[in-house]
């Protein structure tokens, strides 16, 4: 997003809007053959009666009613898509970058291909507005649909919010929750913020090129260009490489999925129905909790909503999950038979001299690194009379449940039963030689693309390649990987 470098795709590449996308009926003009037909019905003449005693004349024949053409349901997201595509974007550089996409058609196909869990939710956000649906493909640019995709400037998310921008469009970002991750959020923060630059400069390619560059930068390049009595149109600005690469890239996008056809690309049919939909809590809840509830494995929930960054939903909010389409009104029945000390609520405890972590947590039944976690201190840290913060909940194990740990590395189970799990889960896997892969980095490659492409986890990859850091990789950079092949969907993050 704005001020910051952007990975270039060289490849091609969730809250009540989810619901109701299947049925949806273009709100926009449709093509030709299926626009909607006005109703026109023209009122009969009056009855004319003749002088008595005349008998009255019966009434007119009424003149036909026009039927109306109704428009069937549009069946697959493209071509929705289409019905609203207004950017104009008849120039050559649009149309190299969407031969580009077209050759790089494996990484372009990965790329929507993992859209389709929001892009419904995007499309419907955006029709809503009445704002151009060439945005819906915004993402694909910015993050390469990746929600856990983070720049090495920080920006995060779907839409790439710097921790700036996110907090000034209302998104919250703490020790629990980065907004910036949450679709449904981030969705509705990158709309306001494009419909503020839109309100700003009035033209659309401007207010893309602005939220990549930033609107200070943005009105610094026309007002020089009006300076020297040049043209302010996106084309003719002095931009910086990046942005002057980012708005055809995007076009070219639109026009890869406009016409397919046209460059030889075979685009895969999605269904324009819903994959999503968001369910509203009584208060926090664990995430291991809630996905016994739901039937998800853990890490399926987590991927839905990875805003969350630990083991529960955060304590001020926001007290919703999104869950796949359907499973909501069962969730939303269980949760109202739930006893309320199921969710989670806090004690608290003064600390007493000779306490430390370890007696605290036996004492409460909570694992001491989870103590330390949630009141942000070590042992080392905690002196006498500290007051500390104590998660409880009614939770106990489920048999054969996939243990759960947080989204960050290390992070521990809630209750001490589980203590012998995370014990297991602390230390990676010691790893095979006989299965070590050298994978070559690949721009606009991310640690989570990589882990996702070989189902490894980002800190075994950190700690295989002694890297510092989630986002110290560069494109050319030799990666080890212990993994049997490479499998799984991955594109581009940023």
């Amino acid at each position: 997003m704005n001020n910051r470098p952007h990975l270039l795709l060289l490849l091609p590449p969730v809250l009540s809007l989810f619901a109701g996308c299947a049925s949806f009926e273009p709100s926009r003009p449709a093509p030709p053959v299926a626009k909607r037909v006005a109703v026109v019905v023209t009122p009969a003449p009056p009855v004319v009666t003749a002088p008595a005693p005349v008998p009255v004349a019966p009434p007119a024949p009424a003149v036909p009613v026009v039927s109306a053409a109704v428009t069937p349901p549009v069946k697959d997201i493209w071509a929705r898509l289409r019905t609203g595509f207004e950017l104009p974007r008849d120039r050559p550089e649009v149309r190299v970058w969407a031969k580009r996409l077209a050759e790089e058609n494996k990484r372009t196909n990965l790329i929507l291909q993992r859209s389709e869990p929001y892009l419904c939710h995007v499309v419907n956000a955006i029709d809503e507005r009445r704002m151009p649906l060439d945005l819906a493909l915004l993402p694909a640019i910015e993050s390469a649909f990746d929600p856990q995709a983070y720049s090495r400037n920080a920006a995060m998310g779907l839409w790439q919010f710097l921790p700036y921008t996110g907090s000034r469009f209302g998104l919250r970002q703490n020790w629990w929750y980065d907004g910036r991750r949450d679709v449904p959020e981030a969705t509705r923060a990158a709309l306001d913020y494009l419909d503020y630059l839109h309100a700003m400069f009035g033209d659309w390619l401007i207010t893309i090129a602005a939220y990549n560059t930033g609107e200070g930068r943005m009105k610094k390049a026309i007002e020089e260009a009006k300076s020297k009595g040049g043209k302010t149109d996106f084309w003719s600005l002095s931009l910086p490489a990046e942005t002057r690469d980012y708005v055809p890239k995007l076009l070219g996008m639109i026009e890869l999925i406009d016409r397919p056809e046209l460059y030889g690309y075979k685009l895969t049919p999605m269904p324009n129905a819903p994959r999503i939909e968001t369910v509203e809590l009584p208060g926090q809840i664990e995430l291991g909790l809630a996905a016994d509830m739901v039937g998800l494995k853990l890490d399926e929930l987590k991927k839905l909503n990875p805003g969350f960054r630990r083991w529960a939903t955060a304590p001020d909010g926001p007290h919703r999950l999104v869950v796949p389409y359907g499973r909501g009104d069962a969730l939303r029945k269980d949760l109202a038979q739930l006893p309320r000390d199921k969710f989670v609520h806090w004690d608290s405890h003064t600390v007493r001299q000779g306490e430390n972590l370890k007696i605290i947590g036996k004492n409460y039944d909570v694992d001491p690194l989870v103590l330390g976690q949630v009141n942000r201190l070590n042992n080392r840290s905690l002196k006498a009379g500290t007051e500390l913060r104590i998660p409880r909940s009614g939770r106990r194990p489920a048999e054969n449940r996939t243990p759960y740990t947080t989204l960050m590395p290390g992070l521990a189970l809630i209750t001490k039963r589980d203590s012998t799990e995370r014990t297991a889960l602390k230390r990676p896997a010691r790893p095979d030689p006989s299965k070590i892969l050298y994978y070559t980095v690949r721009i606009g490659d991310s640690l989570s693309v990589i882990a996702t492409r070989f189902r490894v986890s980002v800190h075994d990859l950190m700690q295989w390649n002694s890297l510092h850091g989630p986002h110290r990789i560069r494109a050319g950079q030799t990666l080890k990987v212990f993994a049997s092949k490479e499998e799984g969907i991955a594109g581009t993050g940023t």
